[in-house]
């Protein structure tokens, strides 16, 4: 095995622990008044995501959902989106923001609100979202945190 092909393992060895905790003041998207928000993670280099469940007429949703990302090394970025899932026709974005990997130093928790930027310039957006961030390495599992 070279020495390249073992580096290559490494980096396929880290995740990203996300504790999806709570959120605040999110734009009512729907006609009640409301929203039915769900929280989207996605690798920018990889491509993989996870995401939460649907909170259901919450503007202010907890969520207390634990997710891991695989993410390999500590380069791009986890890109964060925010939608209102609807029944009918497409989700409508609430919001977004991303968040460096190399922000995050290995195997120290973060426990942070992210304040929800707009999808696209002149859209409307309120609101933040509080997460607990843990980067580690395969093997040293944190332990979900409440």
């Amino acid at each position: 095995v070279s020495t390249q092909s073992t580096g290559n393992v490494e980096k396929k060895k880290m995740t990203l622990a996300i504790t999806v905790v709570e959120g605040k003041n999110l734009l009512a998207a729907d006609l009640n008044g409301k929203s039915d928000p769900y929280v989207v993670f996605k690798h920018s280099e990889s491509g993989k995501q996870v995401q939460t469940e649907v909170a259901h007429k919450q503007l202010c949703p907890i969520w207390v959902q634990f997710l891991e990302l695989k993410v390999g090394d500590p380069t791009g970025k986890c890109l964060v989106n925010v939608f209102d899932h609807d029944k009918i026709g497409k989700d409508d974005p609430l919001g977004c923001f991303e968040i460096p990997l190399n922000s995050l130093a290995d195997c120290e928790p973060v426990d942070k609100w992210f304040k929800l930027l707009p999808h696209k310039s002149g859209a409307s957006v309120s609101g933040e979202i509080r997460l607990k961030l843990q980067y580690f390495k395969k093997g040293v599992n944190p332990e979900p945190q409440s």
